[in-house]
């Protein structure tokens, strides 16, 4: 599911990033997704949960909401 290389794709769709491959179990209480490492052209790094994305499995973007 969530691998190295695969395209973020910022909540206003001005930014890309890509998927380190790091990913963990989200501490929000009573969440199940997982925090996805987020490396992004600026070089900075972020932790989106995978339940505030979507992924596209036909271009392997995900897209934050």
């Amino acid at each position: 599911m969530i691998k190295a290389g695969q395209t973020v794709v910022s909540r206003d769709g001005a930014f890309t990033g890509v998927t380190t491959g790091a990913h963990y179990k989200c501490s929000l209480e009573g969440c199940t997704g997982h925090r996805v490492v987020v490396r992004w052209a600026d070089k900075k790094i972020t932790r989106p949960c995978s339940k505030g994305m979507v992924f596209d499995e036909k271009t392997n973007t995900w897209t934050i909401l």
